[in-house]
């Protein structure tokens, strides 16, 4: 399953078209921004490496983006991953939603979308993280600025390849 979230320099290149940012307050701001330092000891095991921090097209929000390929799999392992989905069990983090893709014939990749600061009432976000794992990829990207639900699946679904 190649999508949009596949690859995170179309991802990141793509922000602007769904991404709808406005100014935040910093305590929003603060709760959105995880922390990803601890995926960098993975750079020494991984044949590229993607570790990105821009400012979003407006220059209202920041995106943050490590990524990790490697030329074998189990170069990674689900600690890494659950380093990171722990601090997305914290208060105001819930999961949007995640994708497993069990036939794709090089192994599985899940895509996992969770949002901050988003109500029940409204679909507005403060921040959002991603992350896909593949066996001989991993990637999380992380945006701490405002968006909105419904733009983002219309995006993703209008950017899915073809299979």
């Amino acid at each position: 399953m190649k999508t949009l979230l596949s690859h995170p320099r179309n991802f990141f290149g793509l922000l602007s078209l769904f991404f709808v940012l406005s100014t935040i307050p910093a305590q929003a701001q603060e709760g959105a921004k995880i922390k990803l330092e601890s995926l960098d000891r993975l750079a020494a095991r991984a044949s590229e490496v993607v570790n990105k921090e821009e400012t979003t097209p407006d220059g209202g929000g920041m995106v943050y983006v490590r990524s990790f390929e490697f030329k074998q799999t189990g170069q990674y392992g689900e600690s890494e991953v659950e380093e990171i989905r722990a601090q997305l069990r914290a208060p105001g983090w819930s999961r949007f939603m995640r994708v497993e893709d069990k036939d794709d014939p090089e192994g599985r990749e899940t895509v996992e979308i969770y949002v901050f600061g988003k109500s029940k009432e409204s679909d507005i976000y403060a921040g959002m993280t991603i992350i896909v794992t593949e066996p001989k990829e991993l990637t999380v990207v992380n945006i701490v600025g405002q968006g909105n639900v419904n733009q983002l699946m219309k995006q993703v679904k209008k950017n899915e390849a073809p299979d």
